[in-house]
């Protein structure tokens, strides 16, 4: 006998579905023309808002006249104007099914109209990040015509995730070769990961897959706070794209069907709604992350991640709701235990018995931008990247920041060090020593590494400015997302972090020693550096440092500014600008709440 099912998820996740549609559909302009109200332009048309509006439309309303304007809008764009097309061409997939199982006659939308529309957005066999090449391994398994080219097409879907998860079962979107520690595993797309694989399952049948799928979601309890979010490391940090491919997946994977007393999936599933209801604007779209307006990528729209939104979700519950049984079963989010940890991909999630859950990074990974300008620490190791207290967050997620920005307001850095090193700007983001002990008063995470500078050098020559031209040109960027690959860390100066977190009291320790190795000027630009949540600070939090032989404890010394995090509230905090001598540094924070 199958267990209860609780309506109260199904009457949500319905209720939001038809509030986005809708509002999506209010956004719909009379020549098929979505409108981004945030921009205060049509949606960027290379980016894939008209389908999946298209598609969530069709859901609710098969015969409604908006979902051929919307489609006929985007075939009128040169091929030039058109991008994304594995998003598009998957998106119309999902549509030409849909389309197969309504009465044709009551249709806005014909064969025709379909076909030409995949025929305009062709696949390649490689992107720049990983997430897109296996989207578009999907759209191939979903496109076969007989069992030896579905099963080719598994096979192939199989390899890349033998090659770009790590054998704990996190996603590795960059780089492109076999994953190995310190590759990046942001967890917005862990979830599109496990969204594909999902969805894959729903065409095919593999035991190779159903393995990767069940340790992609386990995986998933490395990112989740006990509460509302699910996230918080690498770029699209907290974003609505990653809570859809994520909702998404729990509902194909049938936990809107169970309790949330008895499943952590429909936990989680309750959750995000919960937390959706407080990112819900004034016209009923989505804010695409929980500060709303800030923490944002470039290549993030309110249009485009709200539609892809009400397209997957909508999908999922449609198919979720037709059929008797869930499209796959999985029990892997049944169980949370204290300590969880990915030890290649430097991730670690803590829960203590004063009610304290701690996501942290530990080695730290490459990240997948590395700019002449813009300095990315959504990756850095040695941070408490989302620290939470029952239903209160204490610590906020990571962010990137302009380099000029960073130089005049180090606090913006955050938890991470930030050093001037013979003029070079440098950072402690990666750690070559990890050593972690679990004892009967704390958890002991102690690393050890060297500064890695933060910022791409400029092209100085006319042979580095031509190959730079190459590579925008030809290569899509390739070269340049390598050359953090190649970065050498700064030897002028050694550091050792010890974060330890008390196990019976909401308790925080962080201790930075810094030991000069070599001859250089070190400008140490963040003392104590840290981030926090303004309205909710600690009730205690006192410093003892020493320079120069002198150690000293204060309170109030530190300068403060507002993080463009995408967790409201968060602000970051520092010492002013120390010089580092021969005889070093140290200090030792500590935060009680």
């Amino acid at each position: 006998m199958n267990p209860p099912r609780d309506t109260r998820i199904d009457s949500r996740l319905d209720e939001r579905l038809a509030s986005l549609t809708g509002a999506l559909q209010q956004q719909i302009k009379p020549d098929g023309t979505l409108w981004d109200p945030q921009q205060g332009k049509s949606s960027p048309v290379d980016h894939y808002a008209q389908i999946s509006t298209a598609l969530a439309l069709y859901l609710r309303q098969p015969a409604d006249p908006l979902v051929r304007r919307l489609i006929e809008h985007w075939l009128a764009q040169t091929s030039d104007q058109r991008g994304h097309a594995p998003f598009n061409r998957f998106l119309l997939l999902l549509l030409r099914e849909t389309w197969h199982n309504h009465d044709e006659a009551r249709s806005a939308i014909d064969a025709s109209l379909i076909t030409e529309s995949l025929s305009r957005c062709p696949l390649a066999r490689r992107y720049p990040s990983n997430n897109w090449t296996l989207l578009a391994q999907l759209c191939r398994i979903m496109e076969a015509t007989s069992k030896k080219q579905r099963a080719q097409a598994t096979g192939e879907l199989g390899r890349m995730l033998d090659r770009w998860t790590m054998p704990a079962g996190g996603f590795v979107d960059f780089p492109g070769h076999a994953a190995s520690p310190g590759s990046a595993t942001p967890m917005a797309y862990h979830h599109k990961a496990l969204f594909v694989t999902t969805m894959a399952l729903h065409y095919t049948r593999s035991s190779r897959l159903m393995g990767h799928l069940q340790r992609l979601h386990e995986w998933v309890l490395l990112c989740w706070d006990g509460q509302t979010h699910v996230g918080g490391f690498g770029r699209s940090t907290h974003s609505l794209f990653g809570d859809a491919c994520l909702l998404a997946s729990l509902i194909l994977s049938g936990c809107d069907k169970q309790q949330p007393s008895q499943s952590t999936g429909s936990q989680m599933i309750t959750g995000i709604l919960k937390r959706w209801s407080g990112q819900c604007r004034d016209d009923d779209l989505l804010a695409l992350n929980p500060a709303g307006q800030q923490g944002w990528d470039s290549y993030m729209y309110l249009s485009v991640y709200n539609a892809w939104t009400a397209a997957i979700v909508g999908w999922a519950r449609h198919v979720a709701t037709s059929d008797a049984q869930p499209v796959i079963n999985t029990q892997a989010l049944e169980a949370t235990p204290a300590f969880r940890q990915d030890a290649d991909a430097g991730l670690l999630r803590i829960g203590t018995d004063a009610g304290l859950v701690a996501l942290l990074s530990t080695r730290g990974q490459r990240p997948q931008g590395f700019s002449r300008d813009a300095v990315e620490l959504r990756y850095a190791g040695g941070v408490p990247f989302h620290v939470a207290r029952r239903d209160q967050l204490l610590c906020p997620a990571s962010t990137r920041i302009k380099a000029t920005r960073l130089l005049a307001q180090p606090a913006l850095a955050g938890w991470t060090p930030v050093f001037l090193i013979d003029g070079i700007l440098c950072g402690l983001t990666e750690y070559t020593h990890v050593q972690i002990e679990e004892t009967d008063a704390a958890y002991r995470i102690t690393l050890a590494g060297s500064p890695l500078p933060l910022l791409r050098p400029a092209d100085s020559t006319a042979w580095q400015r031509l190959k730079a031209a190459i590579d925008w040109r030809f290569l899509d960027g390739a070269l340049g997302r390598r050359a953090v690959l190649q970065r050498r860390p700064a030897r002028q100066v050694q550091a050792r972090l010890v974060i330890s977190l008390s196990r019976h009291k909401p308790e925080l320790i962080h201790e930075l020693t810094l030991e000069p190795i070599a001859t250089g000027r070190v400008r140490y630009l963040n003392p104590a550096g840290h981030a926090l949540i303004a309205n909710a600070l600690p009730r205690t939090r006192e410093l003892e440092s020493s320079s120069r032989d002198k150690t000293r404890t204060t309170d109030a010394a530190f300068h403060d500014t507002t993080l463009d995090s995408a967790i409201p509230g968060a602000s970051g905090y520092c010492l002013a600008e120390q010089t580092i001598g021969e005889e070093g540094y140290r200090h030792r924070l500590v935060l009680q709440w």
